[in-house]
């Protein structure tokens, strides 16, 4: 029987489209271990975690046992916000022989490093929802700032 600190469906990063969105839009952090996206969305919805280890990194085993680790960093890190963000996980070669602790510090510090180089967001445009779209479909801020 799964407890309430299971990693549930909504924490996830299931389809294609989200992944492919958090590479594109996404702030990439490049770390020696890994490389980590952080893209914001409503704050109103979870945080949500992609994984992607890919089979050069080694079987299934090897594949999983990052997989776990970073799912319970996910879980348990207090540092990481509950809301508000997708993020994805994409392992290099360096982080098969990592300890928990080590993936641990490491993973906190590129998400607080990703959270740090984000655009303040203007509490404004949340209440009023208009954007001005700038070249090729980017944001380029606030309607009230941009008139």
């Amino acid at each position: 029987m799964k407890g309430k600190e299971g990693f549930t469906r909504e924490q996830r990063l299931r389809k294609r489209r989200d992944f492919l969105a958090c590479y594109a839009q996404g702030k990439p952090v490049y770390h020696r271990y890994f490389t980590l996206y952080l893209l914001p969305r409503d704050h109103e919805q979870v945080t949500r975690l992609g994984l992607t280890v890919s089979r050069k990194l080694g079987g299934a085993v090897v594949r999983n046992r990052i997989k776990r680790k970073v799912r319970e960093i996910f879980r348990r890190s207090p540092l990481i916000p509950r809301t508000g963000y997708d993020l994805v996980f994409v392992a290099k070669k360096a982080c098969l022989d990592l300890d928990y602790w080590t993936l641990e510090s490491a993973f906190t510090e590129a998400v607080q490093q990703a959270l740090a180089s984000l655009p303040p967001s203007g509490s404004s445009c949340r209440e009023t929802g208009k954007r001005v779209e700038g070249e090729a479909g980017k944001e380029e801020g606030c309607a009230a700032e941009n008139t």
